[in-house]
């Protein structure tokens, strides 16, 4: 029996040196780990679409998803998730808006120091690429 991997698009929106990041929210599988922000993929949504959704309903602010950096499936002990990693844009004005709606930590973290972050494992490959 095979179990299929959970779909998960995430955005990666730099600032200058920074990239930003999120912390899982409290109750949430690995809660107070980093990520990229983002979400499961809902069926029959394409992949921008479900990015500005997630963005909207986590940050309450809009992003421009442009190109696929990476894909990874990482294998939990409970779940396997396929992650796609979005290169993604953000106004200044929207930048300005956002605003935590899970209770779950954010900030900007600098690019070169992303070894030094708690990730969860399945973000690793991602951090790695960028630094």
């Amino acid at each position: 029996m095979s179990i299929e991997a959970i779909r998960v698009c995430a955005a990666v929106v730099r600032k200058g040196g920074k990239v930003l990041l999120t912390s899982r929210p409290p109750g949430a599988h690995l809660a107070g780990k980093w990520e990229f922000p983002g979400g499961k993929l809902h069926a029959g949504e394409t992949p921008g679409e479900c990015l500005r959704r997630e963005i909207r309903e986590e940050l309450a602010m809009e992003v421009a998803p442009l190109d696929l950096l990476r894909e990874v499936v990482h294998c939990y002990a409970e779940k396997t998730v396929a992650l796609e990693f979005y290169r993604a844009l953000a106004s200044d004005q929207e930048l300005a808006r956002l605003r935590p709606l899970d209770g779950q930590g954010w900030g900007w973290f600098d690019c070169a120091k992303l070894a030094e972050i708690d990730f969860v494992a399945a973000d690793l490959p991602m951090a790695r690429f960028i630094m």
